[in-house]
């Protein structure tokens, strides 16, 4: 993402500030890290000290669990915020288009789906494949009993629909 903002003249700046606090993040999180190593440390050389190497061993195995499970935590949290985003942008759009079916205007429903064409999210991938391979037939089939044949080339675009499905480039 950094790279592609390089690209232009503000995508340079902002580049250079995203990798800047890229950089203090990681700073401060080693700073964080270094001191809770040395909180552990010293339990552990307690424990030592006592020859408790289990409970020394115990003490680095649950420092290493608690930030697995906050790193975990945080990780699904931000998977369902990143899924809850991408399904607000693709679930309207598949309403539209939807709607443009049940209304016989797959043009309209296809040009509402070219919308959410770079958008991936597995889930409802299989999902817009499908209703576009759905709108493409039928933009075809409309071709062929001539309900779509416009003069602003809705005909010209259910022929190349129907070529599409005839020769699996859908």
């Amino acid at each position: 993402m950094i790279a592609q903002a390089k690209g232009t003249p503000e995508g340079a700046d902002v580049a250079v500030k995203a990798q800047e606090a890229c950089a203090q993040v990681k700073q401060r999180a080693q700073k964080a890290a270094d001191a809770a190593w040395q909180e552990l440390e010293k339990k552990a050389e307690a424990l030592i000290a006592e020859n408790d190497y289990d409970g020394a061993l115990k003490t680095y195995a649950e420092l290493s669990t608690s930030l697995a499970d906050l790193l975990n935590r945080k990780s699904t949290e931000k998977i369902a915020a990143l899924r809850r985003d991408g399904e607000g942008k693709i679930k309207p759009v598949l309403e539209a288009a939807e709607e443009a079916s049940r209304n016989a205007e797959p043009r309209k429903g296809l040009e509402a789906l070219a919308k959410v064409e770079g958008v991936k999210l597995a889930p409802l991938s299989e999902k817009v494949a499908g209703l576009k391979k759905r709108l493409l037939e039928e933009l075809a089939n409309a071709a062929e009993t001539g309900e779509e044949a416009h003069a602003d080339g809705a005909g010209e675009e259910a022929e190349r629909a129907s070529w599409a499905l005839r020769h699996g480039a859908a």
